[in-house]
């Protein structure tokens, strides 16, 4: 009896391969459109905004100096530089999002790097202190060639991102691997997990989950590590917490 011989799989038609290029093509185009105009949008909100900040500051700390400013105007003083020192968070978001300075590539200690980037992270309000920090680097991770400031911007978008998705309690784990001629950087949460239907936007600006979020932190965080020649992803489980991947080449090309 004859063995029957098995059939080789069919390579993609080409006109459906042509018609998927043109598709991503398209989406790109599209994504591309829609960051230009927020970029726009950005610079001008930058601007504008960041000399009525300046002009209200100015004010609360002058209203600070008068001994008769107390009780609940001292309180009201309160909520007005809290407030406009989270806008200028805000406004600072957009306004590196809409014009990203130019990179200066240094020799850079990532582990120094991320010791202060924690260090930061403990004494900032939106850190519970009951959340467990642990760290492992790799002993052979030592200088790396990137911009200092906006490596420690990704470093922080991520950090703060993992403490805030655990709220009061938790664990945040931070490692380091060489792997060939990149490094890795690993930060991971213990928290709830990003549901399968949210992960593919997170990046997109504007995209966010929280209450209180704009959706630029990861957004700038993945345009600053593909603009050293990098890339980010993530991995997550419903209630088993999320790991942000960063790649980063030692010596970027260029």
């Amino acid at each position: 009896m004859k063995r029957r011989k098995k059939s080789k799989p069919r390579a993609a038609r080409p006109r459906s391969l042509a018609r998927a290029n043109r598709t991503s093509a398209q989406a790109e185009k599209l994504r591309q459109a829609r960051i230009d105009t927020i970029r726009n949008v950005a610079a001008v909100l930058g601007h504008e905004t960041r000399n009525l900040l300046g002009a209200l500051e100015t004010c609360v700390q002058l209203l600070r100096r008068n001994p008769h400013v107390t009780g609940e105007d001292a309180e009201l003083l309160d909520i007005i530089q809290s407030g406009s020192r989270r806008l200028n968070e805000i406004v600072s978001q957009f306004s590196t999002f809409g014009n990203p300075k130019a990179r200066k590539f240094e020799d850079v200690q990532l582990h120094e790097l991320i010791e202060n980037g924690l260090a930061l992270l403990q004494r900032d309000d939106r850190c519970s202190s009951t959340i467990a920090v642990s760290r492992r680097f790799d002993a052979f991770v030592h200088n790396i060639k990137a911009d200092r400031e906006q490596l420690a911007q990704v470093l922080w978008n991520l950090l703060l991102n993992a403490v805030q998705a655990m709220g009061d309690q938790g664990r945040l784990e931070v490692e380091t691997h060489r792997v060939g001629k990149e490094i890795k950087i690993l930060v991971r949460d213990t928290g709830p997990g990003i549901p399968p239907a949210v992960l593919p936007n997170i990046f997109e600006p504007l995209y966010s989950t929280k209450s209180r979020g704009i959706g630029l932190g990861l957004s700038i965080a993945r345009s600053i590590v593909e603009a050293h020649g990098g890339r980010i992803a993530v991995e997550s489980k419903n209630g088993k917490g999320t790991s942000f991947i960063v790649r980063l080449p030692i010596e970027p090309k260029g």
